[in-house]
């Protein structure tokens, strides 16, 4: 709801303690979706320096390929893409359409997905990447 209602630092204290609790305690919580929430909220926050290890672990945590993964992945390439790492972001969305292709998906499929990273991926020039379209707001996992 902090994060609907645009504060953003509490919707990134909100997250943060999430992950804490999951990381103390044996919970069903997925790790992953809270890193991967974390890295969100401080996308939000610009703050992509601080987003990028919470990304780097949510997608290390991914065991497998799927959608939960591909969103992950994007989420990194994100911020890779805020962080000026054009290079490392390439790669990641590589990454995804490799394993779209690897699913079996049709061609069509595939392209919407690509395009849906894409649109995802692209940010203000403030951080970095492109200023053609504005910053969408955070996909969050959960």
């Amino acid at each position: 709801m902090a994060s609907a209602a645009g504060d953003y630092q509490a919707a990134l204290g909100h997250y943060e303690r999430e992950l804490l609790e999951a990381r103390i305690m044996d919970t069903e919580v997925d790790l992953e979706v809270c890193e991967a929430n974390v890295a969100e909220a401080l996308i939000d926050v610009g703050r992509p320096e601080d987003a990028l290890p919470h990304a780097v672990n949510a997608v290390r945590m991914a065991s497998a390929p799927g959608a939960h993964r591909r969103a992950l992945l994007t989420t990194l390439a994100r911020v890779q893409t805020m962080l000026g790492d054009h290079d490392a972001a390439l790669a990641t969305a590589l990454e995804i359409q490799v394993e779209l292709i690897a699913s079996g998906r049709s061609r069509e499929q595939i392209d919407s997905e690509l395009a849906e990273v894409n649109r995802a991926v692209r940010v203000p020039a403030w951080g970095g990447g492109t200023a053609d379209l504005p910053r969408p707001p955070s996909r969050r996992i959960d």
